[in-house]
């Protein structure tokens, strides 16, 4: 069972990767890329110096620092200092964002809008879906990484 599902995972991935243009399969990996750096995993980014022996640059102390995610982070804060504000010029629309979010009095708004905002800063977009819950009867929002849209 295990090597039919690691075939099917294989044959599938395959089959989605050569639907994508290049340029997609390029911002795919970029987007990557910035989740590495956000989340620490620099170090395979560590590029050998021209002329230096392999071994030498795989036995060298690579250190790396984390301030992608700070920079990130700090400036998020900064954009939430204040409640988020939902205003729409249509009051039909209004309406209809005050009938979503009411039931749930979105207590978490301000976490998941910080979320919301990094995800878009390391993904370069983020995708805001409105779901139900089918135990609680009640809709609630879930975020969706730039490279799965």
């Amino acid at each position: 069972m295990d090597l039919f599902e690691s075939i099917v995972e294989q044959i599938t991935s395959k089959t989605l990767s050569s639907l994508l243009t290049k340029e997609r399969q390029n911002d795919i990996l970029n987007i990557g890329k910035n989740w590495d750096f956000y989340n620490g995993d620099q170090q395979g980014y560590i590029k050998q110096y021209r002329g230096e022996d392999h071994d030498d640059y795989v036995d060298k102390d690579k250190p790396t620092f984390n301030y992608t995610k700070l920079i990130i982070d700090e400036y998020v804060s900064g954009v939430f200092g204040k409640p988020v504000l939902v205003k729409f010029d249509d009051d039909a629309h209004t309406k209809r964002w005050d009938e979503i979010t009411q039931p749930i009095s979105f207590v978490n708004q301000i976490p998941f809008m910080k979320q919301v905002q990094r995800i878009a800063e390391v993904s370069e977009t983020c995708l805001i879906m409105t779901r139900w819950d089918e135990n609680k009867k009640l809709p609630y929002f879930e975020d969706i990484r730039g490279e799965f849209i």
